[in-house]
């Protein structure tokens, strides 16, 4: 939808929440018909955690980060430089086709291989890039310094219930 001139970004974002809430709602519908076990393993995922990650999978989500890292780590450059606009980024000799779709697919690949160890946990990526932004007091890409905040965030989290427990 944005790849040629299409929407404004603030209409982007509208259609992205409305298209969530509605998957949303489609997965709750889903949930309902299904048996009692695989309804309960189901929504215990959709609502994220360590619980069920293991050391296999740290490992591969450790290689994935890095492989990312990398991708957008070479990226940076291109990304400060299209955060002021698309027109001051081509006039820096930024290729910004290119830019978007390497930056989609690796934030993608990110993005499913650390879903597919904790579950979604929404609530990291609202916070622990503004936190990096706040941290460092510069504007421009932050990658590297918000995963401190959002791992710190995410266990945080995790641990919180056990606090309270004792």
């Amino acid at each position: 939808l944005a790849w040629r001139s299409g929407l404004p970004g603030n209409s982007l974002i509208l259609i992205g929440v409305t298209v969530g809430l509605m998957l949303t709602a489609a997965t709750d519908v889903m949930l309902s018909f299904s048996p009692g076990i695989q309804a309960a393993e189901t929504a215990r995922f959709l609502t994220g955690g360590f619980a069920a990650a293991d050391w296999p999978g740290v490992a591969w989500l450790t290689v994935a980060a890095a492989a990312g890292a990398l991708v957008l780590g070479w990226q940076r450059f291109s990304i400060d430089r299209m955060d002021l606009g698309d027109d001051i980024a081509l006039s820096q000799g930024v290729k910004v086709r290119r830019t978007r779709l390497v930056t989609l697919l690796a934030t993608a690949g990110l993005v499913s291989a650390s879903v597919s160890i904790t579950g979604p946990l929404p609530f990291l990526s609202f916070l622990a890039g503004p936190i990096a932004r706040v941290l460092t007091r510069q504007g421009g890409t932050v990658l590297a310094v918000s995963a401190l905040p959002g791992a710190v965030l995410a266990r945080g989290a995790d641990l919180l219930p056990w606090a309270g427990c004792r």
